[in-house]
Formats: C-alpha cells, structure tokens, sequence
C-alpha cells in the first residue's frame, strides 16, 4: 500500500512560510529548463524590484551581449547575493582542494558545514 502523500494549498504555504520567516518560494519547484523560462523568471523579477541592466555599448549605442550584468538596487538582496556567492565560492575551493584534507571525514564535514551555509543564505 503506498503512503497517501497531500500537497499543501498554496494560503496553507504562505502561512507555514510567514512562521518561519523564510520565502514561500522554498516550497516551490521552479521547472527552469530553457532561455525562455529564464528570461520570463528576470521580466518578472523586473517587474518586482529594481533591476538594472550594465554594460559596454557598442558604437551604435547598444549593450555588448557579452558584457551584459544584472544589478539590483536593493541591499537586502545584494546582502544576501554576496553571501551565497562567498559560500559558492568557498564550496567549490573546499572540493577543488578534497586531496588536501586529513582525512574523508573531515572533507565531507567542511563540505556539508558550507552547503549548510549556502542554503541558509538562501533562505534568508
């Protein structure tokens, strides 16, 4: 017999994410697959905060593709950008660096404690 397995209703997410003080957005499964659903997710980001599109012009004045950056002109989520990407960044150093470690079990430890910290800068 399989287990009975109920999705919550999104007012029942809304409110188990406002008692948690964390985003309604953690319990949701964002189906990211191609360009266009990236484009649609930053048109609608844009939509929601200050989002600034930088970069070099060309000689017609346009932005080089390939210089193009996204800003956002909000410290709360800048703040929280920098330091996800700290611990992006520290993971991927710790596993380039897995040779380097004493042991296994001291590698998997600095692995999860930074994973941790990444999905708690997340959350925030």
């Amino acid at each position: 017999m399989k287990p009975v397995t109920k999705k919550p209703k999104p007012d029942q997410l809304l409110k188990i994410s406002n008692a948690l003080g964390i985003s309604i957005n953690l319990f949701t499964d964002f189906d990211i697959e191609t360009v266009s659903d990236v484009l649609s997710l930053i048109f609608k980001m844009d939509e929601q905060v200050d989002v600034g599109f930088q970069g070099k012009k060309n000689s017609r004045g346009a932005i080089d593709p390939k210089t193009l950056t996204l800003r956002f002109n909000h410290p709360q989520i800048n703040e929280r950008l920098s330091k996800w990407t700290q611990a992006k960044t520290a993971l991927h150093k710790t596993i380039d660096s897995k040779d380097e470690f004493a042991s296994v079990e001291e590698y998997n430890s600095e692995v999860a404690e930074l994973e941790y910290v990444r999905e708690l800068s997340r959350a925030w």
